[in-house]
């Protein structure tokens, strides 16, 4: 009777799904971009004949499951520092409370909480027309312990600070059902030491497959300081003819950088007479080194750069690991940072030797730099970010190429084949969690040539409409980048009701003698449920065909596809 009772209640649900597929409509939802109205495809309030498709079928017997299958670990450390929000240790068993109580809310709802500001255009445009916020603002470095506890039902967070620091994840916050956007172990990539360190050890693995990878062609030469070989060899150089030759040639041969902590163009300086002699006085002209701790770095300076219209420019392209397991990544189009000042290798004005937009900043609404400069405030902020096109029109003027085509045929390539170094470098670092991701902005540049260089990636870049056009791109990015990581998280929790609804129809819960709940051969158990975490969009969440990210890494796929055939077999382990 029982089993007769269950095919029924399968056929019905099939049935559903069947009558879901033809008869959805995709709600749309209207807001405004500079007077454009863009439509968002939503999938948040989704019709009412989806309601209820995943559902457990016992919840008494579904929530004893999931504290069997996904146990809340120890804590690792006391927790000591200063935090707005709730160390509950029973958090992320109150969020398994929570998805067997409604499951359908995670399929249909979009939850934040997020430590932006209240003006950034990630909560003034970004989450209100895709979801809602669930908690109140928290200020992880306030001295008042306001202690407010975390919702539940919050499924996404999307912060600035890695709140690891604070809380524990699987204990604390990012639970089963929810994403978080830091990914453990991640500085290797973003740490300007580490991925240099890590680009060295890349270059040695393949130093005889050149069609692999070659650094000479990708990385500007680097040393960094606080190793003593490294540093030796730096002050072997600068004391030797040869320095001082190409230093006639041009005029400044390295730039100082500090290997982390410092953002937006701070601890970068160009190796001019006076940097030249601070680091000699700093490591004693070489005698010193191995026991200076600054966290310096020094990387050949690009002396060739493409210039446009006289000025220097970078590019600020996106990346996303939207998974380490398996590893999935996305590249996005980014623009150009354009400096202000004209290229003069003997200045010493730091925004004409970087690009980046901090530099900018302290020029645009200074009324001297405008009258200097011949441009307003607005006319400087569209000069200073160029797209694609509008570079790829300069140069086609200028004789540099010969189509417009070589967007798509070389620079969007290029900059996807170097992100994949930048993975395949670092990639053993990080934390392999199904519910990690992290949003990158990754830095080059160009040369006469129209070779590019990698110059650095940045965790937490700065989302901010500077102009109309960034502004767009920014709302665009965001939106779908939400899309693609909330398909991996609602595509889990399909699987995990599917899961604990099959064992709660085989009955194989059992009541031990001493009266707490048993589930046989639980470590099988286990294993099969971390198996079904690992990411794979399920096709009833699959991502938009209009979604402005394109994957170029994909690690559940089998030899050169999960690169999408950018590397030949032999490049693989």
């Amino acid at each position: 009777m029982e089993r007769s009772k269950a095919i029924i209640t399968l056929i019905f649900i099939l049935n559903l799904v069947a009558f879901s597929a033809i008869g959805a409509k995709v709600s749309k939802r209207k807001y405004t971009i500079f007077d454009q109205k863009i439509e968002i495809q939503r999938d948040l309030h989704q019709s009412p004949e989806k309601k209820n498709i995943y559902r457990f079928e016992n919840p008494e017997v579904a929530i004893k499951l999931l504290q069997l299958l996904d146990p809340i670990p120890n804590l690792k450390r006391d927790y000591s520092k200063l935090c707005s929000v709730r160390r509950d240790p029973g958090y992320c068993l109150k969020a398994h409370q929570a998805l067997v109580k409604d499951p359908d809310f995670f399929f249909t709802n979009l939850t934040f909480m997020t430590d932006y500001h209240r003006k950034s255009l990630v909560r003034t445009d970004v989450i209100p027309a895709i979801g809602k916020e669930v908690n109140p603002i928290w200020n992880y470095r306030s001295a008042r312990r306001e202690d407010n506890p975390i919702s539940p039902q919050l499924n996404n967070i999307f912060t600035k600070i890695q709140i690891t620091s604070f809380l524990q994840l699987g204990v604390h916050m990012g639970c089963i059902t929810q994403n978080y956007n830091h990914i453990p172990g991640i500085s290797i990539l973003t740490r300007k030491d580490s991925v240099a360190l890590a680009g060295q050890a890349y270059d040695e693995k393949y130093k005889f497959k050149p069609h692999c990878f070659n650094g000479d062609k990708f990385f500007p030469e680097t040393w960094v300081l606080s190793r003593r070989s490294q540093c030796e060899s730096w002050f072997k150089y600068i004391n030797s003819k040869e320095y001082e030759e190409e230093k006639k040639k041009k005029v400044i041969v390295f730039i100082r950088k500090v290997s982390s902590g410092v953002h937006r163009g701070n601890g970068v300086e160009p190796v001019n007479a006076e940097e030249e002699s601070s680091l000699r006085d700093l490591y004693k002209n070489g005698t010193a080194c191995g026991q200076i701790r600054h966290g310096y770095l020094v990387q050949r300076y690009l002396h060739n750069p493409l210039l446009v219209y006289g000025h220097k420019f970078d590019f600020r392209v996106y990346m996303m690991i939207a998974s380490t397991n398996p590893l999935i990544v996305y590249y996005h189009d980014g623009f150009l940072r354009v400096s202000l000042f004209k290229y003069n290798v003997e200045s010493n004005e730091k925004g004409m030797h970087l690009t980046n937009t901090a530099q900018s900043d302290k020029v645009f609404k200074k009324k001297a730099h405008q009258e200097r400069l011949g441009m307003n405030e607005t006319e400087l902020r569209n000069f200073q970010m160029w797209n694609y096109t509008r570079l790829a029109k300069y140069l086609l003027e200028h004789k540099r190429i010969d189509s417009l085509d070589w967007i798509d045929t070389y620079l969007r390539p290029s900059f996807a084949h170097a992100m994949q170094h930048l993975i395949r470098m670092t990639k053993h670092a990080y934390s392999k969690r199904p519910n990690v991701w992290e949003l990158f902005g990754v830095d080059f540049m160009l040369d006469q040539d129209l070779n590019l260089w990698f110059i650095e990636c940045n965790t937490g870049p700065v989302l901010k409409a500077t102009n109309r056009e960034k502004g767009q791109i920014m709302k665009t990015m965001l939106k779908d980048m939400f899309e693609i990581v909330n398909a991996q998280l609602r595509s889990r929790l399909k699987r995990v009701i599917g899961f604990v609804n099959e064992l709660t129809r085989e009955g194989v819960l059992k009541l031990s003698n001493s009266g707490t709940v048993e589930l046989p051969n639980l470590a099988q158990k286990r294993e099969r449920f971390r198996e079904l975490l690992v990411n794979k969009v399920e096709k009833e969440f699959a991502v938009s065909p209009n979604n402005s990210w394109m994957k170029i890494v994909d690690e559940s796929l089998a030899g050169p596809g999960r690169y999408n055939g950018m590397f030949s077999s032999d490049c693989f382990d």
